[in-house]
């Protein structure tokens, strides 16, 4: 831009005076006020966004004032490149500030360094030495280990083979094999199995050579024995003859026979047996046998040995010796000892030495070849279950020990409902305890509790005694699908046990009663080839046994729980059937009064 001369007045810009120029400057202003407000830039101070706004709205003032370009355009290349050095210069005050606070902050980091380095130096050497210790440790558990493997080697070479055929656990399932309480609880059981497998390896069985020199010093005492009782025999017939020849002789010296002599008396006694006899023909005095049997010694020999017995048990079961208390209870003579008293006795003492005579006892059956009373028998199945022993329950069944009865049956379906583990053996028990008993509808209960629904019908078949009343009572107690279908069938050419409204009808009055509806169901969607009906019609008018009332309970039941196809089917064909009965009736009632009037 070009300068005035010295002394000549200075050129004064020309004035804005078109309303053109005053529209644009306001407009300028106003979008400058609209930027700085929306950016939020404040007035005052210096600021970047400001300056940049500013700019924008200058470069649009050069635009609008073309005369003026120039001379606007010099003004804003000075001022952006004074702003320009300011900027540089205040880039440089920042970076230069930033070398002096770090070159006066460099005697402290080197000091900070330094320690570092030094506390690092103080953990190498802790590593370094828990190293060198675990080094050592390690290499003396290798040694250890090699040696181990080394003396399994050896003890392999010198072993059987482990197994490597891993079976489940007998009795548990594979949930139960892998929850802690129930293998503790099964562990506690097979060790109080084995206390008892020890107890009765002491006290029960003894070696080989034992049972050979018992089964030798038995022959010899039996030997004996048998030699003792003849020569009793003996010396008994001989004192029984000198008893009769002194009786007669006594009563010869009182009144002698005149055609007899005393010889021929004692002969005459000892051949008659009776000195009744003897004397009737005789004297015809004594009318009345005359009995020779006085007090045998002997007799009391044995009374003297059973209370000796008897105190023997008293010592022993006063002392605590249980087990040797119930063997000689068990094996005394003539079951003196064999008694509920003796039981009681031992009830009285715990359970465990109640089941130690219980044990005893059926052990001695086979021995002594006589079965305890019914109800020894039963508190002796009892006791063996509430200890968990239906091992030994099997083996006195299976040994024929016990008098089976109808008691010790529902102990052992108590006992299955108890413990389901061992409810198919305990059931199966129970069923052989009441065939042999002839209690066939129990019998039949528990094949069917076992799900032995096809070999129950056949066992039933075959006893011959099953009524309609005792196959409902198996029914209402193990309500099934299966068996009511099996029930409703014919069976080898012989008729249903029951009708299906019998069946129906028992179902209803269980829990289960929704298996009676679906028995209907089945019988409704089975339609036989050819009929234009289905089989629940033929059904009802084959059932002669259902009354109208129970077929009207069963129909309204079956609406009730949503089977309004089949409580439809089976009133319509109920009350079909009601009506030609009653046809049947007017029309037998009208013919037999045609008949009375002909007649």
């Amino acid at each position: 831009m070009s300068s005035s001369a010295p002394g000549t007045p200075r050129r004064v810009l020309p004035p804005i005076t078109t309303e053109v120029d005053r529209a644009a400057l306001d407009e300028l202003e106003t979008s400058i006020e609209v930027e700085l407000a929306r950016l939020r830039c404040s007035s005052r101070g210096p600021n970047e966004l400001s300056y940049t706004v500013f700019k924008d709205a200058f470069d649009k003032l050069i635009q609008h004032a073309t005369a003026y370009c120039n001379l606007l355009t010099a003004i804003k290349a000075e001022y952006e490149a004074v702003i320009e050095d300011l900027q540089e210069g205040q880039r440089e005050a920042f970076y230069l500030e930033g070398r002096l606070k770090a070159t006066a902050a460099e005697p402290t980091t080197v000091v900070n360094y330094r320690r570092r380095a030094d506390e690092l130096k103080q953990k190498m050497s802790v590593v370094q030495r828990d190293n060198a210790r675990l080094s050592a440790e390690l290499d003396r558990v290798r040694a250890a280990r090699e040696a181990m493997l080394k003396k399994d080697e050896d003890d392999k070479s010198t072993q059987k083979p482990r197994r490597t055929d891993f079976k489940p656990i007998p009795g548990l399932s594979l949930e139960e094999s892998t929850d802690v309480k129930m293998l503790t609880k099964y562990r506690t059981k097979l060790d109080h199995q084995l206390k008892e497998l020890h107890v009765s390896r002491n006290t029960k069985y003894a070696p080989k050579a034992r049972k050979q020199e018992l089964k030798e010093t038995l022959t010899k005492q039996v030997n004996m024995r048998h030699h003792l009782a003849d020569r009793t025999g003996r010396l008994k017939n001989r004192c029984q003859k000198l008893k009769v020849a002194v009786e007669v002789a006594g009563i010869y010296q009182e009144k002698p026979a005149e055609n007899h002599s005393l010889s021929d008396m004692i002969l005459m006694a000892l051949t008659s047996q009776t000195l009744g006899f003897a004397f009737k023909g005789m004297s015809g005095q004594r009318d009345t046998p005359f009995s020779f049997e006085d007090d045998d010694p002997n007799k009391e020999k044995e009374a003297e040995m059973l209370l000796e017995y008897i105190d023997k048990f008293h010592e022993l079961f006063d002392a605590g010796d249980y087990q040797e208390a119930a063997i000689h209870a068990a094996n005394s003579p003539k079951g003196i000892l064999r008694t509920p008293e003796t039981m009681a006795k031992f009830k009285n003492v715990g359970t465990e030495a109640l089941l130690a005579y219980c044990e005893a006892l059926m052990s001695s059956v086979s021995a002594l070849s006589h079965l305890p009373s019914a109800e020894v028998c039963l508190e002796c199945v009892r006791c063996a279950l509430s200890q968990h022993r239906l091992d030994l329950v099997t083996h006195w069944i299976a040994q024929n020990s016990l008098q089976l009865t109808e008691e010790i049956a529902n102990a052992l379906c108590e006992y299955a409902e108890q413990n389901p583990l061992s409810g198919p053996v305990c059931l199966a028990l129970a069923q052989a305890v009441f065939t042999a008993i002839q209690a066939h509808r129990e019998a039949a209960v528990c094949m069917c509790r076992q799900g032995k629904v096809y070999n129950m019908v056949e066992y039933a078949h075959s006893t011959g005694s099953f009524q309609t009343a005792d196959w409902e009572h198996v029914l209402q107690t193990c309500p099934s699908l299966e068996l009511a279908r099996s029930l409703v069938k014919p069976y080898s050419s012989q008729p249903p046990a029951l009708q299906l409204g019998q069946a129906v009808s028992t179902l209803l009055q269980t829990e289960d009663y929704l298996m009676g509806l679906q028995l209907l169901q089945e019988t409704h969607d089975n339609f036989p080839a050819g009929s234009p009906s289905g089989s629940l019609h033929h059904a009802v008018f084959d059932d002669s046994t259902t009354t109208y009332e129970s077929w009207l309970h069963i129909a309204q039941t079956a609406e009730e729980h949503g089977y309004e196809d089949v409580g439809l089917e089976l009133l319509t064909s109920v009350i079909v059937k009601y009506v030609l009965n009653k046809v049947s009736e007017e029309t037998a009632s009208i013919q037999y009064l045609y008949d009375q009037q002909i007649s």
